[in-house]
């Protein structure tokens, strides 16, 4: 069931944002034998979803990788050259980590299946398959799935090893640890994790344990340790690995030491030369510390979330919960109430329930403090599999009892309900609290709703609607609407303000036209606009009068079509006057939203 859904949504949806960037970066650390490409994520997941794309005969360009995201531009370059084939291209990478989705469901049962039994770890399995968010990111080239993949697996081997601590426990454990380094930053909490449950275990266990077990530990943990970090210079093929801290031109704040209106500027800096830590060796990639370095700016700078209607960057400390919140379906949300009630009793913990409560507690604390970028549902996906090896016990217990049987089959049942009602647009997942997809259209922005999946959805709507002519196209996504061989019309010039500084020669325009925008656009987000001279203008929206719930059509889910006539911007009651619309289209200052911003 996982894989024909997710193969549906692969075959369905068009290529989302950082698809095309992820994919040639893979493909770089093949042909180059290079890791710059992208660096905000470590290469692991990139490199193994770009493994089926050279069979193809793909053609790359890597001319273009200098100056800052590089992967930016050898992306589109990827696009353009491949655009023949490059449904092909991308849906074998999207392949790729389909697997790595279902390889997840397999360890989830597997260790579930140890502690409970097969009925338990079935129907965890089964809360982690059957996830519209799982499917989602399991059919796109990210490295969200990947990460949770080898964070699990990691943790698992680390129980191994502290339930029996031998040396092939510590090699699987401290290897997998490794890995799970080369898929994303955020599992650098795994670190500290260890550490602590380590910690504890001696503690609460002194008593029940060999005299000699807290210091096999204690070198096991150190070992492990060792054996991940050569592992994740082996990923990098250790390539100026020891290159002295002072040596490196960071851009963050926090590592750069400059102010924070210096970090739109690129200047690089480094607020440890002249320090004691000037000359030390780190003993990582640099690509790999560079990647750390800018992703923490990305932190710093925060992405655009939608709050209460508005745009702002960056969300609150509470925000991962939130998300949680309103995307995880009510099925899951229910069985992980019984089991907080369950447990709400303090009790001296299993080693078990520290290997799995440590690493979510954690990772929760790293995101409520990266305010910048902490919404994404994505970003916690890696735990939720955690979460659901943690529930096990509890649904062992309820089904042994009538009552707890009709309890899981109820929130089966409702989970299917759910995702079947979304298929098979999963990105835009929202469960029932949300209002469904509906309802998360005013909730949420990019990865968590509107993602530019929908323009293939829209060509085959303009091929089955040929009256709904003339076309305009605010779309958002990773490429131009003609890419798909969509007509670009254009909004007349009253649209635009008369202080944005474009100005357009009046053509033709006719008085009734139709209007094709992105959710992100209507909720405040800048858009690209085609105007009559050929110019391209990234604005935004400035007005509520386009309210989706007027809208003629609604392609796919995040695609609203409007008709605007010479009286009124939609043809349904009640009408709305066409000059809210005049004028409507201001250039894209996020200076402006950052001061609309402060949290």
């Amino acid at each position: 069931m996982f894989v024909w859904l997710g193969l549906d949504a692969i075959h369905s949806n068009f290529i989302v944002l950082d698809e095309y960037a992820h994919i040639p970066a893979g493909l770089s650390y093949f042909q180059l034998r290079e890791f710059r490409l992208y660096r905000e994520n470590p290469p692991l997941i990139q490199a193994i979803a770009s493994l089926p794309v050279p069979l193809s005969g793909a053609e790359v360009n890597y001319a273009s990788s200098t100056g800052d995201r590089p992967e930016i531009r050898v992306g589109y370059d990827f696009l353009y050259h491949n655009a023949a084939r490059i449904y092909t291209l991308v849906d074998r990478s999207r392949y790729a980590i389909l697997g790595l989705g279902l390889s997840v469901g397999l360890l989830i049962y597997l260790w579930a299946r140890k502690i409970e039994g097969d009925r338990a770890a079935t129907f965890c399995a089964l809360l982690w398959l059957l996830d519209p968010n799982v499917i989602a990111f399991s059919t796109v080239v990210t490295c969200d799935i990947g990460s949770a993949a080898f964070g699990t697996l990691s943790l698992d081997l680390s129980w191994r090893f502290l339930l029996s601590p031998q040396i092939s426990w510590l090699l699987a454990s401290g290897l997998s640890l490794g890995l799970a380094q080369g898929t994303k930053f955020n599992l650098l909490v795994l670190y500290p994790a260890m550490f602590v449950i380590a910690g504890i275990s001696v503690l609460l266990y002194r008593g029940e344990v060999p005299s000699n077990f807290r210091r096999r530990v204690a070198i096991g943990l150190a070992a492990i340790f060792g054996i991940s970090l050569l592992m994740l210079n082996t990923l990098y093929l250790f390539q100026e690995t020891l290159t002295p801290l002072g040596a490196y031109g960071f851009r963050s704040q926090a590592f750069s030491g400059q102010s924070k209106s210096s970090l739109r500027e690129f200047r690089p800096g480094n607020r440890f030369r002249g320090t004691l830590f000037e000359s030390f060796p780190v003993p990582l990639p640099k690509d790999y510390v560079l990647g750390l370095d800018s992703q923490k700016r990305d932190s710093e700078m925060g992405l655009i979330n939608l709050e209460n209607g508005r745009c702002v960057i960056g969300g609150h400390w509470y925000s991962p919960l939130k998300t949680l919140f309103y995307k995880l379906p009510l099925g899951t949300l229910i069985l992980f109430a019984v089991v907080a009630m369950k447990n709400v009793r303090w009790r001296r913990p299993k080693l078990l329930a520290l290997v799995l409560a440590v690493p979510v507690a954690v990772q929760l604390i790293l995101l409520a403090s990266l305010r910048g970028l902490n919404w994404p549902v994505r970003y916690s996906l890696c735990i939720l599999p955690l979460l659901f090896v943690a529930a096990a016990g509890t649904v062992e217990l309820l089904a042994r009892r009538r009552i707890g049987k009709y309890m899981i089959m109820f929130c089966l049942v409702v989970n299917g309900i759910e995702l079947a009602r979304e298929a098979p647009a999963y990105i835009s997942f929202g469960n029932q609290i949300a209002g469904g997809s509906q309802g998360a259209q005013r909730l949420f922005l990019g990865s968590n709703f509107d993602w530019g999946q929908d323009l293939n959805r829209l060509k085959a709507w303009c091929d089955s609607n040929p009256n709904r002519k003339p076309l305009v196209i605010s779309y958002y996504g990773s490429v131009a609407p003609d890419f798909v061989g969509l007509t670009e019309n254009t909004l007349p010039p009253s649209f635009l303000r008369d202080d944005s500084g474009w100005q357009s020669p009046v053509t033709g325009m006719p008085r009734t036209f139709y209007w094709a925008v992105s959710s992100n656009i209507l909720n405040g987000m800048s858009g690209r606009f085609k105007l009559h001279d050929g110019r391209v203008l990234f604005a935004r929206i400035n007005t509520k009068a386009l309210d989706p719930e007027k809208a003629l059509f609604r392609v796919g889910k995040t695609i609203y079509v409007f008709r605007i006539d010479p009286d009124s911007s939609i043809g349904a009651e009640p009408r709305v006057p066409r000059s809210a619309l005049q004028r409507s289209l201001v250039p894209f200052k996020d200076d402006e939203l950052r001061e609309d911003a402060s949290p």
